[in-house]
């Protein structure tokens, strides 16, 4: 990739649904050079999503990982059971691992009887291979998605304080940004039957009274020439201001999960690296910045993501 490439990517993290011909302003070159680079990223499969960042407590709903163990289990049942994981109404940002883990996952719930609801179906899809597995509520989640290009865009998820009231309307309107950020208000409308304008002041309302956080992008690090891995780490100290800002300052750490309710670990760090010896360099800059106050549990490399980080649609439904 060049300067544009990584220019172009920047933007789209801050606001994928910018048009064209502000990214081609803000850039430096011409509305169909753009056109082309963006539409090169999706076809080589360097952008995996344009989607928008919800409030999903403002919804209702709260957000957990899901970490499990399988065993015995064939490279066919594999792919079937990553595919039914892709359709599941409830589950989002999905990844085979490898290490102690071999698949990870968000689940969103309305309450506890819809999680219990949610792992029964779960339990039922893989009983026969399963050997172990972990439900952790995440009350923190903060992401960088085009890190590995220089931007340090920061996606927050802090939950709101209450729920907020949306109609029916306001619910497709969401199922459709949360799939496509750039789908087109002429669009919206002729699903929706509505006027364009229509549209534009409803996605304005829902960006004021905060549902709506932003709009960005899902990236394939892998593409890029990177690799993956989480790090799970108990934080010691009783504020965690010197780790967050760490993680806000690294180039490294692309996303990071505060998570309750655990023993051993209480962080989950995503990190990128080209190499074991980059990874090596990232721990061991960790262990000088934020000092004795961490203890690393697990590490482990994340293979391709086959369900990337919007609501799914069960949440609208």
């Amino acid at each position: 990739m060049d300067t544009k490439d990584t220019k172009i990517l920047a933007e789209l993290a801050k606001n994928s649904r910018m048009p064209v011909q502000q990214i081609a302003r803000k850039v430096g070159v011409s509305r169909e050079v753009v056109t082309y680079r963006i539409k090169r990223f999706v076809e080589q499969g360097i952008i995996i999503d344009f989607y928008t960042t919800i409030d999903i407590s403002a919804l209702g709903y709260s957000r957990y990982g899901c970490l499990v163990q399988l065993r015995g289990i064939s490279v066919e049942r594999e792919k079937e059971l990553l595919s039914w994981i892709v359709r599941h109404d409830f589950l989002t940002y999905a990844s085979p691992l490898v290490g102690r883990w071999n698949l990870s996952f968000d689940i969103f719930a309305r309450d506890q009887a819809h999680l219990k609801s949610v792992i029964q179906e779960i339990l039922d899809e893989i009983r026969e291979y399963l050997d172990s597995y972990i439900i952790l509520p995440i009350s923190i989640y903060e992401s960088f998605p085009v890190k590995v290009t220089g931007e340090s865009t920061s996606i927050k998820d802090y939950s709101s304080s209450q729920k907020i009231e949306i109609d029916e309307i306001d619910k497709e309107l969401l199922q459709l940004l949360a799939k496509d950020a750039r789908i087109e208000y002429r669009e919206i409308a002729g699903k929706l039957r509505m006027t364009g304008n229509a549209i534009k002041y409803r996605i304005m309302r829902l960006q004021k009274i905060g549902v709506i956080k932003g709009y960005t992008i899902a990236l394939d690090t892998w593409k890029l020439g990177y690799e993956f891995y989480n790090i799970q780490l108990k934080y010691l100290a009783s504020r965690d201001e010197n780790l967050v800002a760490f993680l806000r300052r690294s180039p490294q750490a692309t996303y990071f999960y505060q998570s309750l309710g655990n023993e051993n670990w209480n962080f989950d760090i995503g990190v990128v690296a080209k190499n074991s010896e980059e990874l090596r360099a990232f721990l061991m800059q960790l262990r000088e910045e934020v000092g004795t106050s961490i203890k690393i549990h697990d590490i482990y490399a994340i293979g391709e993501m086959i369900k990337s980080d919007h609501v799914p649609k069960g949440v609208f439904q």
